[in-house]
């Protein structure tokens, strides 16, 4: 290739629709949904296992092709599958065709942020809009001459490797982040002598609550759909797609405040809000906390603790104690997954005096900066690597 071609995206790759009935059956373990995906990353680092999750996913992708999330595209979800698997029908799954060009760009052609935005442009649906194989490959690509792709090529190799070694180091933390709330929060660091409480071994002078008791719960709701007036401001209403982080800033979907009361709770900063309904208690439990006034729907629920407890150090608690929430974790006639308030009464938390908890929450709140920090560098080489990719298809 000498001089530069415009082709169409579908020209270089197509999408693949291979299904499977019984996927452990056909050899298959591991399942992606869009949650496993990251922003902006091409690597996949989490995934669920069939075996202990038993998802509904048929749709089947082979190690090397391209997983692209087509459901609000704006997230920028699409990655390399370095393993076969099921995954989910939000998913896209695609392989190069078109050897003459090198397959192995195609992956930074669809992480570039012309494409996103073309990807975004053709999207359709209000509050979960989807996009199609069939729109995106009309996407116009530039093929350069091989010199060119040569120079790129290497660039977005180190600036990717880059990003991958910032990614690990996040993962790595958010598992020490983990660890460490199990032992600070029950106090196992204190020389003091341990007791046997409901909620394990902790120092003698500490208390413990049961955890249906450590606040005021409350349901959210959802204003009506048909007031099309109460969706039109720019007040939080949070739901659990929402739930993605534990500091809860901004919400996908905004109401007005009329519509927040009409249809919903408005809650103050510093609530807790958890999901207590959903598919996604199948393997993971959301929970975060409020910066803001907000309100939120009704597969969730709030927490406003009581003046013997910090927020921050529930929050923590909860995070920590997470598999104790998944295990409470009911399913429905419909098959939905339930949290019921009943259960609550069944877990105990550990109450040390006021001050040792916020001297607990300063200590991992340092330690979640420091991870921040690390993230955001991430998703500033994300960011670079997605512009070097736009000359990929200028």
């Amino acid at each position: 290739m000498t001089d530069k071609q415009t082709v169409k995206f579908g020209d270089i790759c197509r999408e693949v629709k291979l299904t499977t009935k019984d996927p452990i059956a056909d050899g298959y373990e591991r399942y992606i949904g869009l949650e496993h995906l990251d922003s902006g990353s091409l690597k996949i680092k989490r995934w669920g296992l069939i075996a202990e999750d038993k998802p509904s996913f048929t749709r089947v992708f082979k190690k090397g092709q391209i997983l692209f999330g087509k459901r609000r595209p704006y997230l920028k979800k699409a990655a390399v599958a370095e393993f076969d698997g099921i995954c989910s029908g939000d998913i896209i799954v695609m392989e190069p065709i078109r050897f003459s060009y090198d397959p192995s760009l195609i992956p930074y052609i669809v992480q570039s942020n012309i494409f996103w935005d073309a990807a975004i442009k053709s999207s359709s649906g209000s509050l979960s809009p989807r996009t199609k194989f069939k729109s995106l490959s009309n996407i116009e690509i530039t093929l350069h001459e091989k010199e060119f792709i040569h120079r790129k090529k290497s660039v977005l190799l180190m600036t990717e490797r880059a990003s991958s070694h910032a990614r690990d180091v996040c993962l790595a933390g958010e598992k020490l982040s983990f660890v460490l709330k199990k032992e600070l929060l029950v106090g196992s660091w204190s020389n003091e002598k341990k007791k046997q409480a409901n909620c394990g071994l902790i120092p003698e002078s500490w208390e413990e609550e049961r955890f249906d008791l450590i606040g005021k719960f409350l349901s959210g709701g959802t204003p009506k759909k048909s007031n099309e007036s109460y969706w039109k401001g720019n007040f939080p209403w949070f739901s659990p797609k929402d739930m993605k982080t534990f500091n809860l800033e901004n919400s996908i979907d905004r109401v007005t405040k009329e519509g927040a009361l009409s249809g919903s709770k408005i809650i103050p900063e510093q609530t807790i809000l958890f999901v207590v309904r959903g598919m996604i208690l199948a393997h993971t439990f959301p929970v975060g906390i409020t910066n803001q006034e907000s309100s939120f729907n009704q597969d969730m629920k709030a927490i406003q603790v009581n003046d013997e407890f910090d927020p921050l150090f529930i929050l923590h608690w909860m995070i920590a104690n997470s598999s104790n929430f998944l295990s409470l974790v009911s399913t429905s006639t419909h098959g939905t997954k339930r949290l019921s308030s009943d259960a609550f009464s069944s877990l105990w938390v550990p109450k040390p005096p006021k001050e040792i908890q916020i001297r607990l929450v300063n200590s991992l709140e340092n330690f979640r900066q420091l991870l921040e920090g690390i993230s955001t560098r991430e998703k500033d080489l994300n960011e670079i690597r997605q512009n070097l990719a736009n000359q990929l298809m200028e």
